[in-house]
This record gives C-alpha cells, structure tokens and sequence, in this order.
C-alpha cells in the first residue's frame, strides 16, 4: 500500500500534465527575468556608511547600502526558490512520463486514457470497450493498482511505509547490534 501523499502527486501529473507544462514555461520565463533584475540592481550612489538620521535620532534605520544589500538577498532567495520548484516539476513530468513507458501490461493505456495524459480523457466505459472488457468496475481495479505500480516507480521505497516489527527485542544484546 502506498502512501496516499505521492498517490496524489502523481495523479496529479497524469490528470494536469498540459498545465504542468505551461507552468514550467512560466517558471523559465521568470527566472530568466529574476537573473536578468538581479544583475542590473544599481549600488546606491552615497557615501554615507551608517543608519539615517531622517527620523530624528534615537530610531535604528538601516543605511542605504544595508538596504540595497537586504533587498538583493531576497531577490536571490526567490530566485533560488523558483530554481528549486523548476527541478521538482521537470523532474516529476520526467519520471512519470519514463514510469508509463515501463509499466507492465496494459497499465499504462488505463492510466494514460482515464487521466487524460497527453490525450483526452474517456470514461471507464469507453476505457472498458477499447480493452475488450464488458465490465468496467475491471478497468478501475487496474487503474487504482496502475496508480500504485506508477507511484512505486517513481518514488520507489520512499512511497512505500516499512512494515515495523510488532514485539521489539530491547535486550542489551539487541542493542549491541542494532
């Protein structure tokens, strides 16, 4: 049994795979802008090294050059940020698109026809006639083991929780080993 987490992660992927695509493009577009920005942010042009004195003493306000310097790291952690979700999702597309092509049987045609990947969506009736099956409760049983066997391919061990073990061993001995 897989964890539902990455159950729905890949669902996802397989139902939404043309908006996946196009928020990669934006997120390109945006990085791009973001590094194009962040090279062309001007110094600040003073010579004054320490907090104004507009506020009339007694208030710490940062100087201009701390200013500049503040806002410049949160440009950068934004752009790293977005670089970051831009591998995520490029990495994610890729591995559910390789995990389709392995997937046994007829897996993977269930998969691609009820979730609409890079194709339209068909009912489970539909589904049911093009696989030459008369009930289609049969073609949602192997969707939902097809989304399990999709989801282990692509996440491996880490979707899968480890079984513990019920009577734990707590002698020093044990201990030793473990």
């Amino acid at each position: 049994m897989v964890q539902e987490i990455y159950r729905k992660r890949i669902k996802y992927a397989l139902e939404c795979s043309y908006e996946l695509q196009a928020n990669l493009e934006i997120l390109k577009e945006e990085i791009i802008q973001d590094t194009a920005a962040l090279h062309t942010i001007p110094a600040p042009k003073t010579t004054r090294y320490g907090p104004d004195s507009e506020n009339g003493g007694g208030s710490r306000s940062s100087s201009p050059e701390e200013a500049f310097c503040l806002r410049k790291e949160e440009m950068e952690e934004r752009l790293e940020a977005k670089k970051k979700k831009l591998y995520d999702q490029q990495m994610l597309i890729e591995r559910v698109d390789k995990g389709l092509h392995r997937m046994p049987g007829d897996y993977a045609k269930i998969l691609r026809w009820k979730s609409g990947y890079k194709t339209r969506r068909l009912t489970w009736v539909q589904i049911a006639n093009r696989m030459g099956e008369e009930d289609p409760s049969y073609c949602r049983r192997k969707y939902s083991k097809a989304l399990d066997i999709l989801t282990g391919i692509v996440y491996g061990a880490e979707a899968s929780p480890i079984q513990g073990v019920l009577e734990l061993d707590t002698s020093e001995e044990q201990g030793e080993i473990l």
